[in-house]
């Protein structure tokens, strides 16, 4: 990655979104409900209501993440909402680093100021704007951090087949599980990526006890969490929405 790239990231970043957390409303009517159940078990970071609102009771790391802020700084808001933006800055640099090895991967020969480019405009999209914006959009920002980490360390896999790679994959895949069910299909983009890696290059190296274990947890997860999501919420969403919402 060119470091100038990265400090016009950061730098874009802070100056565009600083004048929007200084002079956004403090806090909107979903932060207040989330925060009145931290308010009412200041010990406990993790919620015990399974009827929670917002699917609180399956997104634990995301709750501690609101206990978390809670704590530190009270009803500080724009410390809350910083705390956000530095989130958002680790994402889109983790996605501009990924375009680049999915560009040498693939040889897809993209100009490094393209993949820029692209990083920026999601910088400034709605949906980052969103979770900076609102606080309570912590859950969207933390799934899909961990979600893009989880997609950087199985490619490094693919590439050098060590071990740690594929289990610090395997714990970001869990941490996007934990923040909000919607990272359960990640599986699915690795199970595409092992089969062209597998059937277009002939790679015999994606026939191992590793990768085997590693699909079978992870499908597992999918299968349990959705199970419970269902089970827990069935009379709010529907079967299929069940590995989304």
């Amino acid at each position: 990655m060119k470091k100038t790239h990265l400090a016009l990231i950061v730098l874009i970043n802070i100056l565009f979104y600083l004048p929007v957390i200084f002079s956004s409303v403090k806090f909107f009517d979903d932060d207040f409900i989330i925060f009145a159940y931290i308010n009412n078990n200041p010990n406990l970071p993790v919620i015990t209501e399974t009827s929670s609102q917002y699917f609180l009771f399956l997104r634990p790391l995301s709750y501690m993440s609101f206990w978390v802020d809670y704590h530190l700084f009270g009803d500080n808001y724009i410390a809350m909402k910083l705390v956000s933006l530095f989130l958002h800055i680790l994402f889109i640099i983790t996605v501009y680093y990924l375009l680049n090895r999915i560009s040498q991967k693939f040889k897809l020969e993209i100009d490094s100021k393209i993949i820029l480019l692209v990083s920026l405009i999601l910088s400034i999209h709605l949906d980052s704007l969103l979770w900076i914006f609102f606080i309570c959009n912590r859950t969207e920002q933390l799934m899909i951090l961990f979600y893009v980490l989880s997609l950087v360390y199985f490619s490094r896999y693919s590439d050098s087949f060590e071990k740690k790679y594929l289990l610090l994959s395997g714990l970001f895949f869990l941490l996007s599980v934990l923040a909000k069910q919607t990272g359960l299909h990640l599986p699915i983009v690795f199970l595409l990526y092992f089969l062209y890696e597998y059937y277009s290059k002939k790679n015999n190296h994606f026939r191992n006890k590793q990768l085997i274990i590693f699909f079978i947890f992870s499908f597992l997860i999918i299968v349990l969490w959705s199970f419970f999501n269902f089970f827990l919420y069935h009379s709010q969403i529907s079967i299929s929405e069940s590995v989304w919402k």
